[in-house]
């Protein structure tokens, strides 16, 4: 199974216990649950990341409930009603394009998803994501690689159509 064939790095230090390991693993295993009915879809750009997404979800044995995309946000359109969206848009340090990754998640989130929404949003430019022109509901504050992040939580409620009367 892909468990036992994971090979993270804390398997590799001196203080490693293979049979604690074991034990671990199998406790875990004795508790999952049926994989949940909704459906999961990942998008990305770039090819390289939706890759390495599909490698991960592979190696956690649940690629089989995921569809893969590699599209840009402006073209993406999910076929199924969206109940929450998990995004990473670039920040301007690996990758460029902040402020117009930001405009297109916006676009997204106010034009294409339909109904009650969920977006939470990783940014390590704040500057870029006042591009959403959204207020977050909460701010979960992150350090990662010497990195100040934040964990953004938008709730996209859907637009109300102006009645002339």
């Amino acid at each position: 199974d892909n468990v036992s064939s994971w090979d993270p790095a804390f398997k590799h230090w001196l203080s490693f216990d293979e049979k604690v390991w074991e034990e671990e693993v199998k406790e875990a295993m004795s508790l999952l649950k049926p994989f949940p009915a909704k459906s999961i879809v990942a998008n990305d750009r770039y090819k390289g990341s939706i890759a390495m997404a599909y490698e991960d979800a592979y190696r956690a044995g649940v690629s089989d409930y995921i569809q893969f995309f590699n599209e840009d946000a402006r073209d993406f359109f999910p076929a199924k009603a969206v109940d929450m969206v998990v995004v990473n848009p670039p920040w301007d340090v690996r990758l460029g394009g902040a402020r117009e990754s930001w405009q297109d998640l916006r676009h997204f989130l106010k034009e294409k998803c339909r109904g009650n929404v969920v977006a939470w949003a990783l940014s390590g430019n704040i500057e870029a994501s006042r591009e959403l022109r959204m207020k977050s509901e909460s701010n979960i504050y992150l350090s990662y690689g010497g990195m100040e992040l934040r964990f953004l939580k938008y709730n996209i409620v859907p637009q109300k159509k102006h009645v002339e009367g």
